[in-house]
């Protein structure tokens, strides 16, 4: 059964563009170690310029699997500082799917 790893993103406005493109890279990386990117979303309302990143896993441990790939490619140097620089606050949670009843 999947986990989901919900990561909550506040990115500089100025940054933004920088910061999609240093994701891009990001998730082939973290793909190439068995994480999929379920969804993704900037908000438009509340906190503006906030991502919101669902990324499907195979269990809690597979987390680690994609830092250690991160670490271990060599494009990860290349988007480190734009990350750094464009990322105010960055929130990392787990989650379980779950299913509504259906009213009888």
């Amino acid at each position: 059964m999947s986990v989901f790893l919900i990561a909550t993103i506040e990115v500089r406005a100025s940054l933004f563009g920088p910061f999609t493109e240093a994701m891009g890279t990001l998730q082939a990386i973290v793909e190439s170690a068995g994480w999929k990117l379920a969804s993704a979303y900037v908000l438009r309302t509340g906190q503006l310029n906030t991502v919101i990143d669902v990324w499907e896993l195979n269990d809690h441990n597979h987390m680690n699997a994609g830092f250690a790939a991160v670490g271990m490619d060599p494009r990860a140097a290349g988007i480190q500082g734009v990350l750094q620089d464009a990322i105010i606050k960055e929130t990392l949670t787990f989650a379980d799917a779950i299913s509504y009843p259906k009213p009888t």
